[in-house]
């Protein structure tokens, strides 16, 4: 079998509970690292809500606000928009503040 031989002792296996652990939960998001990073990048509220198809920026503000929850289709499109992966962007203080 070629270089597979070792294969069951290379790859972990893990419980679904310790697997899903390991993903972070939407809940532990930290939406203040959000609002540090799209400020850093020089981003508005504005555009923001114009990227996410908002009809006004209160829709975006709401959610750095915490007033409104994220979903995590938008936290995926927050992250595509501002080019920062999800971890360091709900996960990572920006260095530039």
């Amino acid at each position: 079998m070629g270089g597979y031989s070792n294969l069951e002792e290379t790859i972990p296996v893990y419980t679904m509970e310790q697997a899903n652990s390991l993903i972070p939960c939407i809940e532990d998001f930290n939406i203040e690292y959000l609002r540090m990073h799209r400020e850093a990048q020089g981003r508005t509220i504005t555009f923001m809500a114009k990227k996410l198809g908002y009809k006004s920026p209160s829709g975006y503000a709401n959610i750095e606000s915490g007033r409104n929850a994220l979903k995590f289709t938008d936290a995926v499109r927050i992250s595509q928009i501002l080019g920062i992966d999800l971890y360091t962007l709900f996960f990572t203080k920006p260095y530039s503040l």
